[in-house]
């Protein structure tokens, strides 16, 4: 996954259906963002719904950070 903005993604732009994530598309991501913030997840807290949306993965993040 490459940086830069995406044109037409925003909050409810749907990460599997409208951006064509896997989940191990969705893994990396999520360990690409503990990398650029030196957040950790708990594997153990993470639900399907934190990965439905940009929106809902945004909260999830920021509840952890």
């Amino acid at each position: 996954m490459g940086r830069g903005e995406l044109s037409g993604v925003d909050s409810g732009t749907l990460l599997f259906e409208d951006l064509g994530l896997d989940s191990t598309s969705v893994i990396e991501l999520l360990m690409l963002i503990e990398t650029e913030t030196g957040a950790e997840f708990d594997t153990e807290s993470l639900e399907l719904e934190h990965f439905a949306s940009v929106g809902t993965l945004t909260e999830f993040v920021s509840s952890h950070g």
